[in-house]
């Protein structure tokens, strides 16, 4: 679960979220920010710097981590060597923007991938040595290894650069909202604004970077297919993490870009839904506003609002539970956002299915065609033939009897279409109201 603030976070919030967030989590929903990261740091945009206390000499300090395990390892201590060198690398994964602006830390970390190549090859994991020396190819496309660590990881990395080289590659075509956003790859630099590459097959992160501002995220590439990802920088600047919550603070204009980004953030996910909750104040009342992003898809099959006041309890548990299973209750009232709207995709709690009209108004279509045929064959008794064709009669009942549920399927198709009425609380960025909808 993530919020959605357009200032800043409403200081009673945690106490407005309790009864939701706690029905949420016995669900077994992620509702705290470490665990959502935890979870779900390949489908959020988490920032580039994890540890804010890192000093100017945070990769200085790597690099000499670096020189330290690359000696332990050459001298046949390959567990604490590779331990030392793999702390190197998830420090690195975890705050990329402070490595990328050393210009020096492709040279120490292509060492560090070779080092650990090296110890791997001498520890009879070839598999993964392999997979280490891709790495380091996928990042650095343009610094081989050379005989950094000597002949055997040099002869293997031609090797792997050989085989990646003949093997089929993906496409990699990324579009970010502001023009002058630094794009890296594996802490390399690749583009500004916009990036259009063939890739080798695999995971990537990506680091988006504009002024004092960077965002971090997991992307895959597959053989023979295009990853194509477009990126609204404002709403994922805007998306931020604390020790008490994760989701969008800042972003007034947001219900539309907000929707988009949820929905985008779903998509990339393939375990868990994304749930966006807010308050909204709208004419002296305020609604807690829930919404549900189905993974993989990025659909929105569920969103509602309640009223929030005294008694409300019980409706923060009924909102929780019709994102989660869908069910009904008095208390929820209907989310009119466009944006909303324009993503709900044929929801079928907002619209009627018209597979099934469409099937009788065919049927009817068939039955006017086939008295049709059955008049047009109709063989008038002129006394010169044994026998006629008297299909006409039939034929006539056959077609209207077509008609009439050729105009039954009709009308069904039209009126699957509409809305079905409902309680509606308006939210949009403009104006409130509260009342009903639909048809009557």
């Amino acid at each position: 679960m993530i919020e959605s603030h357009a200032t800043e976070r409403p200081a009673d919030i945690a106490g407005v979220l309790a009864t939701f967030r706690a029905e949420l989590d016995a669900a077994g929903v992620k509702v705290r920010a470490p665990d959502i990261v935890a979870a779900a740091a390949d489908q959020l945009p988490l920032t580039g710097i994890s540890d804010l206390t890192l000093g100017e000499g945070f990769t200085a300090a790597l690099g000499e981590q670096v020189a330290l395990g690359t000696k332990q390892v050459l001298r046949g201590d390959y567990a604490p060597g590779l331990a030392t060198l793999e702390d190197v690398l998830v420090r690195v994964r975890a705050n990329p923007a402070r490595v990328v602006a050393d210009t020096s830390s492709a040279e120490w970390l292509t060492k560090a991938y070779a080092a650990i190549a090296f110890a791997q090859l001498r520890s009879q994991r070839l598999d993964a040595a392999s997979e280490t020396i891709a790495e380091q190819i996928r990042s650095f496309p343009d610094r081989p290894i050379g005989r950094i660590v000597g002949p055997q990881v040099a002869t293997l990395a031609d090797q792997v650069r050989k085989r990646l080289d003949a093997a089929p590659h993906g496409t990699l075509q990324l579009t970010v909202s502001q023009p002058d956003v630094q794009i890296f790859l594996d802490e390399s630099a690749r583009s500004t604004g916009t990036l259009s590459s063939p890739a080798i097959p695999g995971t990537y992160r990506l680091l988006l970077l504009r002024q004092a501002v960077s965002r971090r995220y997991v992307v895959r590439v597959a053989a023979e297919k295009t990853t194509e990802l477009a990126i609204d920088w404002d709403a994922d600047g805007a998306f931020t993490v604390t020790g008490d919550a994760v989701g969008f603070v800042g972003l007034p204009d947001g219900p539309d870009r907000i929707a988009a980004a949820a929905a985008r953030y779903a998509r990339g996910g393939r375990q868990h839904d994304v749930i966006v909750a807010s308050i909204v104040e709208r004419a002296g009342r305020r609604y807690l506003a829930g919404a549900i992003f189905e993974k993989k898809t990025g659909v929105l099959p569920r969103h509602k609002v309640i009223a929030i006041g005294p008694g409300d309890t019980a409706c923060a548990r009924a909102l929780a539970q019709h994102l989660l299973r869908g069910s009904d209750s008095p208390c929820l009232l209907e989310v009119v956002v466009p944006a909303l709207d324009s993503l709900d995709g044929g929801n079928p709690e907002r619209r009627g299915s018209r597979a099934l009209p469409a099937v009788v108004l065919t049927a009817g279509l068939l039955g006017v065609a086939a008295g049709g045929v059955m008049i047009a064959i109709d063989e008038d008794d002129t006394g010169e033939k044994l026998r006629y064709r008297d299909t006409g009669p039939t034929g006539i009942g056959i077609a209207i009897g077509g008609a009439v549920v050729a105009g039954i399927g009709g009308y069904w198709f039209y009126r699957a279409g509409k809305r079905t009425s409902t309680p509606v609380a308006a939210v949009t960025g403009d104006m409130a109201y509260i009342g009903w909808a639909g048809q009557f």
